[in-house]
């Protein structure tokens, strides 16, 4: 009777691994991840793109469209050229750049997962302002949460 028992009650969590969708959110965040290191922020104000240097100005631009977008239509379009959007769902983002000083520069910082499954992605990169003489620039860590 107790190995039944325990069987029904081992049972259901073995499959539970299998269940989750933390997997897809984890290559979506490195995708992203990806996106912003080698394009997006690594565009300076010249419009010359250099993988790997985030670009303070342009992090800044990219936490106001996502952060207060003027149209949701907007939103989702940021969020698309993100690679964002999975099977149709847009998933909520979070991206911080913490340098090696400990500040942190947050895009929906203030949002959290909750009890939902979390993708994560780490890439060092180096960041700086457009201007060297007011920011002549710091080794980060970029992070991507994906929920």
């Amino acid at each position: 009777m107790i190995a039944f028992i325990f069987v029904f009650a081992f049972i259901p969590g073995m499959f539970t691994p299998f269940q989750s969708n933390s997997d897809e959110l984890t290559m979506t965040a490195d995708r992203v991840g990806m996106t912003l290191v080698e394009t997006i922020l690594a565009k300076n104000n010249s419009g010359t793109i250099m993988p790997g240097i985030v670009d303070l100005n342009v992090f800044n631009n990219l936490k106001s469209g996502i952060e207060s977008p003027s149209s949701p239509a907007d939103y989702n379009n940021l969020m698309r050229s993100l690679g964002m959007d999975i099977n149709g769902k847009i998933h909520n983002l979070q991206i911080i750049v913490e340098d090696e000083d400990g500040t942190e520069y947050k895009i929906n910082g203030g949002i959290t997962p909750g009890n939902e499954n979390v993708g994560q992605s780490k890439r060092f990169v180096y960041m700086r302002d457009s201007n060297p003489a007011n920011y002549p620039g710091k080794m980060a860590i970029l992070t991507v949460r994906v929920w």
